[in-house]
């Protein structure tokens, strides 16, 4: 679950975009955008991207602020949770490029400072009803079924008015911890 929501995010439609881009790669999204489909549905991306950085590399925000935020970035520095998806949705929304391998990204806490760098070691884009059992283990969330996966990331994307069904793109990242804030 990364990626808070953010207001002023489009918010009707969604399903229809969801389904349009079932090709599930990120120029394809951005194909739809152009010519109109993201646009029509209520999806507003900007002119340029700009991406929240820290010490040049991309901030990564686990979750929500406050004790969900506390409790994933808790089991990253653990080195429990070596996994994250995100709603492809997200990033054609904030403008923002997939992360790719050998990324280092700032894992941050609810005040945008710098906890930890993780790597990103491997990246890919697939329909929600596709997440494996054994990428949901990643997760490290504690979750004691496929099942219980979905229905929890089911209830936090939809809690924020996304609509995700079983085609819905989902971005799956698994890391790796580099470095934390107490051993810089």
């Amino acid at each position: 679950m990364t990626r808070p929501y953010r207001p002023g995010r489009g918010r009707h439609c969604i399903d229809d975009v969801s389904h349009a881009t079932q090709s599930i790669s990120y120029d394809r999204v951005r194909s739809l955008q152009n010519s109109g489909v993201a646009v029509e549905c209520g999806v507003e991306v900007g002119d340029s991207m700009t991406v929240d950085e820290i010490d040049e590399l991309r901030m990564l925000e686990i979750g929500t602020p406050g004790a969900m935020r506390q409790r994933l970035n808790g089991l990253i520095l653990d080195q429990r949770k070596r996994a994250t998806a995100g709603l492809l949705l997200d990033y054609v929304r904030g403008d923002e490029e997939l992360e790719f391998v050998g990324e280092r990204l700032a894992l941050v806490d609810d005040d945008q400072q710098r906890i930890a760098v993780v790597e990103v070691v491997q990246i890919e884009t697939v329909p929600f009803g596709e997440v494996s059992w054994k990428f949901a283990q990643a997760e490290g969330e504690g979750d004691e079924s496929l099942e219980e996966w979905r229905e929890g990331h089911l209830r936090f994307w939809t809690s924020f008015g996304d609509v995700v069904d079983d085609l819905t793109p989902v971005v799956l990242i698994r890391f790796e911890l580099v470095t934390t804030s107490n051993s810089r």
